[in-house]
């Protein structure tokens, strides 16, 4: 089972993943696709780097073929959203991404509170980004979690971490059933 987390920084991804990680005690790898000093890594559920990559088509396609059971922070919404907005152009061929992820039928969460408390978390942390802003990337993740009804969406703002994911496994029961304790 592979659950997929997206949104722009500072939208709660890693704080929901690192709960979803806790919440079934270890059973599912956590994976946070993302960058060291301009260096594409891996980080796990303590943010450390786990491994490192000289190329983001690599690293999302590990994200889901080296691991059964993983919570994977970024994958082809990223890529298609700030490789556009900030690389002029995505690393890879998203829609081949997304063929392969369909492969593994991901459950997908989209992570979208209201853009001004995303922009208020964001200048906090501005000296640990690497990009100086997230105004045009939260637009586009908006655009993609409307036409995309796949991705069931967390706003920390009205929803707690915890009710969330009791939530999200009852809605999922079926399919997660196993990996409760």
């Amino acid at each position: 089972m592979i659950i997929v987390l997206e949104g722009p920084d500072c939208s709660g991804k890693t704080t929901l993943g690192q709960a979803l990680h806790k919440e079934f005690n270890g059973k599912f790898k956590y994976i946070h696709n993302s960058l060291d000093r301009g260096q594409l890594v891996w980080r796990n559920e303590d943010g450390k780097i786990i491994k490192k990559y000289k190329d983001l088509y690599h690293s999302h396609i590990d994200s889901l073929r080296l691991h059964k059971n993983a919570i994977v922070d970024r994958l082809w919404p990223s890529e298609l959203i700030y490789g556009n907005v900030f690389r002029g152009g995505c690393q890879y061929n998203v829609s081949q991404v997304k063929k392969i992820c369909e492969e593994y039928k991901p459950l997908y969460i989209g992570c979208l509170p209201p853009k001004h408390l995303v922009m208020k978390y964001f200048q906090r942390r501005l000296d640990t980004e690497d990009f100086s802003s997230v105004d045009s990337v939260y637009d586009h993740y908006q655009v993609i979690f409307d036409l995309c009804p796949e991705f069931k969406i967390f706003d920390y703002e009205k929803t707690s971490v915890e009710k969330f994911i009791k939530e999200f496994k009852h809605e999922h029961k079926s399919s997660l059933a196993r990996y409760s304790s």
